[in-house]
């Protein structure tokens, strides 16, 4: 089973993919993409100065985070 790791621990490899993560606000869990909410690179800023698009995660406040489950396998019988 897999746990899910505290942002302040570290973050995921920057990849091509996604995670789990746990929104402290308002408490829920999503599907992110890895490189739009880790990664440092910027895609332009805002008026004040604010990376936009990635580090995402400091803005909506993600706490932990967790790699997706494998896939259920199919059993072929149709079910």
């Amino acid at each position: 089973m897999k746990e899910w790791i505290s942002v302040d621990e570290r973050l995921p490899e920057s990849e091509d993919n996604s995670v789990l993560v746990w929104f402290e606000d308002p408490g829920s869990i999503d599907m992110v993409h890895i490189r739009d909410y880790f990664d440092d690179i910027t895609n332009g800023c805002s008026a004040e100065g604010k990376q936009l698009y990635t580090k995402l995660y400091l803005r909506r406040t993600v706490t932990h985070w967790m790699p997706l489950p494998k896939p259920p396998m199919e059993d072929g019988g149709g079910h």
